[in-house]
């Protein structure tokens, strides 16, 4: 009986923990925002230069979306709207155009997609992403696909980006890598 008429107050009661557990937590979550932005400033800077450059040397009057590539080198690959009208697709390096590619003389994503499981039904598809490879434009598609022994292999296949879309070069990883 002695005990318990001596015991003290708790110094943080539930309520004080439980507020400094919730600071705590958005302290850290505050944190790791302005951490992933910090560290995705620079790629976001360079896609800007890119699309300031790309309309300042008047190739493009409106910008749909910037991709970047690297293979051989880093390209950027630029979608927009020339000052006629049409849709076309910039390759560029280090602010030089490589190429320029009116949308109606290339394959769709959606066409080429629809090629690739046309010739490979049990394969599937991780990306499909245009790039540039041996000095031309390509449609580069990362895919994965079951082999007879039970494992799967990823592979990277690059195809023209014409409107024949042939098969350029497919690359086998290793059994671990990519998946």
């Amino acid at each position: 009986m002695r005990a318990a008429s001596k015991r003290r107050p708790p110094i943080i009661s539930l309520k004080k923990s439980l507020l400094l557990l919730l600071a705590f937590l958005v302290t850290v979550s505050v944190w790791f925002i302005f951490y992933l932005r910090d560290i995705q400033e620079p790629q976001r800077q360079e896609a800007d230069l890119v699309k300031s450059w790309s309309v300042n040397q008047e190739r493009l009057k409106s910008i749909d979306d910037v991709l970047k590539h690297i293979w051989e080198d880093t390209t950027w690959i630029v979608q927009g709207e020339n000052e006629e009208g049409e849709k076309v697709f910039l390759f560029e390096r280090e602010q030089e155009l490589l190429v320029q590619v009116k949308a109606s003389e290339a394959l769709s994503k959606e066409q080429m997609e629809a090629r690739f499981k046309q010739s490979k039904p049990q394969a599937e598809i991780v990306r499909i992403t245009p790039g540039f490879y041996n000095n031309a434009p390509i449609w580069e598609i990362y895919y994965k696909q079951n082999e007879g022994n039970g494992g799967v292999h990823a592979y990277y296949a690059f195809y023209s980006f014409d409107l024949q879309g042939s098969l350029l070069q497919t690359y086998i990883l290793p059994a671990k890598a990519g998946l």
